[in-house]
């Protein structure tokens, strides 16, 4: 089977020729929708969930219901 190059590059450059417009309004509708959500602010408050405002302790403590002399933080092994 033969390609005949210069009919297929002919060919190339009138598609790209035809999509050029589409290419254009693709561009124009993106460029709007980016202005449109950069520019949009909701009319509603945000709420925020009440379990994200808790604040979690850094040390995890235990509390024995047994024995209250036991220490209150779990602390790492430090000998091997």
């Amino acid at each position: 089977m033969i390609i005949d190059y210069e009919l297929l590059s002919t060919a190339i450059k009138k598609m790209a020729e035809g999509l050029k417009f589409l290419m254009d309004v693709i561009k124009e509708v993106w460029k709007s929708a980016k202005e449109f959500v950069a520019s949009y602010k909701p009319d509603y408050p945000r709420q925020v969930h009440p379990a994200s405002k808790l604040c979690f302790m850094k040390d995890y403590r235990i509390r024995s219901q047994v024995i209250i002399n036991k220490p209150l933080r779990i602390s790492a092994r430090t000998a091997c």
